[in-house]
């Protein structure tokens, strides 16, 4: 087994070595995964993970706040929202 750890700006991009080729994912956002048959595809397809993660968070939070809502950032955040934040 093998992982490599490579910082993806302010984010830890994490590759771990399959028998098809990389997954990848972010260590500080568990939904922003994916998986390429090279590293180089794996990190390219992990950037626009990370593109449309912050795209679908940012319509969840125009859209609650068109609704009056204020979604706080544990709820932005968390992998699961109906998931209580952690203490």
């Amino acid at each position: 087994m093998s992982v490599l750890y490579f910082t993806f700006r302010m984010y830890t991009a994490i590759y771990k070595k399959v028998r098809s080729g990389y997954v990848a994912w972010l260590e500080e956002i568990p939904d922003v995964n994916t998986q390429g048959a090279t590293r180089a595809e794996a990190r390219a397809n992990l950037e626009d993970a990370l593109h449309e993660f912050t795209l679908a968070r940012r319509t969840a939070t125009k859209r609650a706040s068109a609704r009056g809502l204020l979604l706080p950032a544990s709820v932005l955040l968390s992998p699961n929202p109906h998931e209580a934040p952690c203490a």
